[in-house]
C-alpha cells in the first residue's frame, strides 16, 4: 500500500478541510492500532481514522461510523479523552517530506499534541503534552526494544530522524527535484552506470518511497534499469512533476490494480496502472481500496461476546454428541459381552486361578480376564458390563437426538447472530442460550416484558419477521393466520416472514426481498425464497425450535434489499 508521504500530504489536505478548527467530541479503539475521533465542525460531524497497523497504517476521514472494537477502552484510549475530547483541533502539520502529521489541539497552558506516524511496522500514535514530554503511544516502545528511539511515557518526544542519503552518493541532505532539478540531475550523472535506478532515486530523493521510485521509472524506463541506462533528463522531469505536487497541491487521487493484481491507491494518477477510478478525495479512495479492517459495527462488541459464548457451548455439545455416539456403537456389542461371559461360566472347571485369558481354539475365540479374579467372579464381571450396555442400548439414541437437537438449535442461533441490528435482539439470543429457569416470588414481579417480533410496514402491508428460531416458531404457529403467507430462504437459516395472503404480488417479492436480507444469504446477489400459506406449514416433531416443514410451496429469485421496509 503507498501511503508514503505524498499520500500524507493529500490526507493532511483532506483533514485541515473537513476537521481543522472542529471539536472532538468523541474518541474510540476501533482496531487494536487504531484510534478514531469524532470530529464535529460546520454543523457536521465527521469521523477521522487513525491507524497504526504495520500494513494497513493510514490516516483518513471514513464515512462510516466508526465502532468500539473493545468492551472496555484501553489505557491509552482513556488518556486520549481525558486529554483531547472536547478540544478543538487548531492546526495540522505534516513533518516534511515524511509520514508524521501532528495535531495541535487546545489552547495554553492545556494544548496537546497527537503525533501520527505512518511508517510500516514502526507507525504509532502518541499523545504529546506540555514541555514536549511523552504522556502516551498506542505501541509504548520500551529502550530494550529500541536503544535509538525509545516512546515510553515521560520521555521527550524526539521525530523520527531525517533519513540520509545513500552511501553512493556524497553526504549532504535529501533532495527535491521540483525546488533543484539541476543538482538532482547532476547527482545523478555522477554515479557508475551499473547502479540501479530505482536504488539511486530511494537515496537521493526527499520523501521517495519504493512505488514512488517505481512509478517514476515507469515513466522512462522500466523500474529494473540502472542508471545508465535511463534517460537523466526525461528521469528528472517526471520527478519535478510530481513532486511540484508538494507546492500545487493539486492531487488527483485514484484507486488501481497494483503489480499483484490487488487494490491500491495514489494521490495522482501512476504512469502504469490497471483499472483505475478517479475519487474526490484521498480519503475516499484510500477507503475504497482498503475496504476497512477497523470496526463500523456499533455492535461488534457485544456481537463477539454472544458469539463467543455460542460457539463454546457448540463446541461442548459436539464433543457430546461425539461421546453419545461412541458410547451408542459400544453398546452395540451387549449381545458378544454376553455370549462371552455365558462361554466362561460354562468352562469354570478349565480356567486355572489366575489365567489372563479363555482359549478357545475350536471356536477361535480368546476372552480376557483378570488375572486377579476367580473364573466365576470374571464371569459375573462381563454380565455386569452386558447389562450397562443393554441400559444403555435402550438410553443413548433419545440422548443422541437430543444431542444432535442441541447442535441444531445453537447453530441456528449463531447464523442469527449477524442478522441482530440492536442491544436488545443480541441479548435476546444469549438469554436463548441459557434458558433461565423461570422466576418465582418476587423475581417473577420483576422480569423483563415478553419481547415481541420486529414488525416491518411496506406501504399498507405489514409484515411480522422472526429474530430468533425461537421468534420463529412464535411467527409462524402463534401469531399467523392460517390463511397469511410464509417466507423463507429457501435452505439457509433466517427469519420466518408473515405477509397477509390477500397482499399483491409485487408486495410479495418485495417481502421476500425483505427474508432474503434478514437470512445468513444476505450477501448473495441472488437469493431462493420459499412462499406458502402457513396452513402448509408444519413444525417438525421432536426438532429443534424454527424447524419446519412444508407443502405446495413456491419459490421466487429475489436480491436481498429491504427497500420500501420501515421498521416499526
Amino acid at each position: 500500500m503507498p501511503f508514503d508521504a505524498l499520500t500524507m500530504a493529500a490526507a493532511r489536505d483532506d483533514l485541515a478541510a473537513a476537521a481543522e478548527g472542529g471539536q472532538i467530541q468523541k474518541i474510540l479503539q476501533p482496531a487494536p492500532l487504531a484510534v478514531g475521533l469524532s470530529v464535529y465542525r460546520d454543523g457536521r460531524r465527521r469521523w477521522i481514522l487513525l491507524s497504526a497497523d504495520a500494513r494497513a497504517g493510514r490516516v483518513a476521514i471514513v464515512e462510516d461510523t466508526l465502532a468500539k472494537a473493545f468492551a472496555t477502552p484501553s489505557p491509552f484510549i482513556m488518556l486520549l479523552r481525558k486529554h483531547l475530547e472536547g478540544k478543538r483541533i487548531i492546526s495540522l502539520e505534516q513533518m516534511p517530506y515524511e509520514r508524521v502529521l501532528t495535531f495541535t489541539t487546545g489552547a495554553e497552558p492545556d494544548a496537546a499534541r497527537l503525533v501520527v506516524e505512518i511508517m510500516g511496522k514502526h507507525s504509532n500514535i502518541i499523545l504529546v503534552g506540555q514541555g514536549e514530554r511523552i504522556l502516551g503511544a498506542i505501541k509504548v516502545v520500551r529502550p530494550s526494544e529500541s536503544r535509538v528511539r525509545p516512546v515510553t511515557p515521560g520521555r521527550l518526544y524526539v521525530p523520527p530522524p531525517a533519513q540520509p542519503r545513500d552511501p553512493v552518493f556524497p553526504p549532504g541532505p535529501r533532495l527535491d527535484p521540483a525546488a533543484c532539478p539541476s543538482e538532482v540531475a547532476e547527482s545523478l550523472a555522477a554515479l557508475p552506470p551499473s547502479i540501479p535506478a530505482r536504488q539511486a532515486l530511494l537515496g537521493l530523493l526527499a520523501g521517495c518511497s519504493p512505488f514512488l521510485a517505481d512509478d517514476l521509472l515507469s515513466s522512462v524506463a522500466t523500474p529494473a534499469a540502472q542508471i545508465g541506462e535511463a534517460p537523466l533528463g526525461d528521469l528528472v522531469t517526471a520527478a519535478r512533476i510530481r513532486y511540484s505536487l508538494w507546492r500545487s497541491r493539486e492531487w488527483q487521487p485514484v484507486t488501481f490494480l497494483n503489480a499483484r493484481g490487488k487494490p491500491d491507491f495514489a494521490p495522482f494518477v501512476p504512469a502504469v496502472a490497471a483499472d483505475i477510478s478517479e475519487w474526490p478525495t484521498i480519503s475516499e479512495a484510500m477507503e475504497a481500496a482498503v475496504a476497512g479492517t477497523e470496526s463500523h459495527d456499533a455492535l461488534g462488541t457485544l456481537r463477539g461476546e454472544v458469539t463467543g459464548e455460542i460457539e463454546k457451548a457448540l463446541i461442548q455439545a459436539q464433543r457430546r454428541a461425539a461421546s453419545l455416539a461412541a458410547g451408542l456403537e459400544a453398546a452395540a456389542a451387549a449381545e458378544d459381552v454376553m455370549a462371552r461371559g455365558q462361554l466362561v461360566l460354562a468352562y469354570l472347571h478349565a480356567i486355572p486361578a489366575g489365567a489372563a485369558s479363555l482359549d478357545l481354539p475350536d471356536l477361535g475365540i480368546t476372552i480376557p480376564l483378570d488375572p486377579a479374579l476367580t473364573a466365576q467372579q470374571n464371569s459375573e464381571r462381563l454380565f455386569r458390563r452386558y447389562r450397562k450396555l443393554r441400559d444403555a442400548r435402550a438410553r443413548l439414541p433419545a440422548m443422541v437426538a437430543d444431542a444432535e437437537k442441541e447442535i441444531a438449535r445453537l447453530a441456528d442461533l449463531k447464523a442469527f447472530v449477524p442478522l441482530a441490528i440492536s442491544e436488545a435482539d443480541l441479548r435476546a439470543i444469549q438469554r436463548d442460550l441459557k434458558p433461565a429457569t423461570p422466576p418465582s416470588g418476587k423475581a417473577a414481579a420483576k422480569k423483563q416484558p415478553k419481547r415481541g417480533p420486529a414488525r416491518y410496514r411496506h406501504g399498507s402491508v405489514t409484515a411480522l419477521a422472526g429474530r430468533s428460531a425461537r421468534e420463529n416458531e412464535e411467527v409462524t404457529f402463534r401469531l399467523a393466520g392460517r390463511d397469511d403467507l410464509w417466507l423463507h430462504a429457501r435452505e439457509r437459516t433466517g427469519a420466518h416472514v408473515i405477509i397477509p395472503g390477500t397482499a399483491a404480488e409485487e408486495d410479495v417479492l418485495s417481502a421476500a426481498q425483505l427474508a432474503a436480507h434478514l437470512s445468513e444469504a444476505r450477501a448473495d446477489t441472488r437469493v431462493d425464497v420459499d412462499v406458502a400459506r402457513v396452513r402448509d406449514v408444519r413444525k417438525i416433531p421432536g426438532a429443534a425450535p424454527g424447524r419446519v416443514t412444508y407443502r405446495a410451496v413456491r419459490t421466487v429469485r429475489v436480491a436481498p434489499a429491504t427497500d420500501g421496509w420501515d421498521r416499526i
